[in-house]
């Protein structure tokens, strides 16, 4: 696992005092002693926000790429646990797509085009839509900045020397899921290692907290799929915690005519 964001090791500094026509050495400064991150306090700080965050709505300008393709949009989503996703892409036209998912099942709407796709929600229908190949669950959790929180338990950091704490859980394809800890208990960097040789399936950095909620939410999130080189990245603005969302944010009226295509029907039939 890399670790290239908010390093919170303690910078050392030296000062030099030099008298004038004198070649005395340079007198160092020793930086003071930083106390220890306690492993257990840390990751009860992150499981207490697991326990806390329930639900968020923001704004979210996204950007995707990979070898083939890269593209931008500007969204509006709102996510609740457990499974619980509603993303509007908007263009200055209007809306130009809805995906909304609950109770383990998902419609992707196209306005333009009159046509819904409905389905179960599995990671392959959720990969046709958000490019990231897990379960629903999986992608609120990762939204909301408490990956396995409540779950997970303290292990050592795949890095060595690092100032983060680490924590653990089997994920649902008996790999692990690894999050790295700041000293507050928030998320710097999770990663999905696969079950048969540990290779890494998906990462997710976060990149900055915005300090303007209780408890900090995620503004800066980019996902990596190292072995695709794919990558989505999310800045959020406006965001709301724990907003009253309903069932009906998460239902999908449809109009009157639309043309709907089984998922699951197409996927047997190929």
């Amino acid at each position: 696992m890399r670790f290239p964001l908010r390093w919170m090791g303690v910078m050392l500094l030296s000062a030099v005092v030099v008298q004038p026509g004198c070649g005395s050495p340079a007198r160092r400064v020793s930086a003071p002693a930083v106390a220890p991150v306690d492993r257990s306090e840390v990751a009860a700080a992150f499981a207490e926000r697991g326990k806390f965050l329930r639900s968020l709505r923001a704004l979210a300008k996204l950007r995707y790429t990979d070898p083939h393709e890269r593209y931008s949009s500007r969204q509006a989503i709102a996510v609740a646990r457990p499974d619980r996703v509603r993303v509007e892409v908007t263009t200055m036209l209007g809306t130009a797509f809805v995906l909304a998912a609950r109770d383990r099942r998902l419609t992707a709407y196209w306005p333009e085009e009159n046509t819904a796709f409905e389905g179960l929600a599995t990671p392959e229908h959720v990969w046709r839509y958000t490019r990231l190949w897990m379960p629903l669950e999986t992608l609120v959790e990762l939204l909301l900045a408490v990956p396995a929180a409540g779950r997970a338990e303290p292990t050592r950091c795949p890095e060595e020397n690092t100032p983060y704490v680490c924590v653990r859980q089997t994920s649902a394809g008996l790999g692990a899921i690894v999050v790295a800890l700041d000293a507050r208990g928030l998320p710097v960097e999770v990663e999905e290692r696969g079950a048969v040789d540990g290779t890494v399936l998906w990462r997710a950095r976060y990149l900055d907290y915005t300090q303007d909620t209780v408890p900090p939410a995620a503004e800066h999130i980019v996902i990596d799929v190292p072995r695709y080189h794919r990558s989505v990245t999310l800045q959020l603005s406006e965001i709301e915690v724990n907003p009253p969302l309903g069932d009906d944010v998460f239902a999908l009226g449809l109009p009157a005519g639309v043309r709907l295509v089984d998922l699951d029907e197409q996927e047997d039939g190929e």
